[in-house]
């Protein structure tokens, strides 16, 4: 996973990803957010979302996706989605 990210790079997805966890956070109701937050990190919550609330976590997902990806050089994307091919799965992201 060396895709020589800059530390400039690394401060721009970092706060791309706040970002995202706050707009992602704004989807949620308050006992959803409750749910989250008490739960231990291994614990699978299961937050009985709505088909809205699955619709727009994902469009901010996807707008994440796209964000970061501005942030990349050509030869770091090249990287990036060679390891994804050779691990034949999408990026990583966080289940709700």
């Amino acid at each position: 996973n060396q895709l020589n990210i800059t530390e400039n790079q690394k401060a721009q997805i970092q706060q791309i990803q706040k970002a995202s966890r706050e707009k992602i956070e704004a989807v949620y109701t308050p006992d959803q957010l409750k749910q989250l937050r008490t739960a231990t990190q291994h614990q699978k919550v299961n937050l009985n979302l709505n088909a809205d609330q699955k619709a727009k976590i994902q469009a901010i997902h996807q707008d994440t996706e796209r964000q970061i990806q501005g942030v990349l050089t050509a030869e770091q994307k090249q990287q990036l989605q060679a390891q994804h091919s050779s691990e034949g799965k999408h990026p990583q992201r966080p289940s709700h």
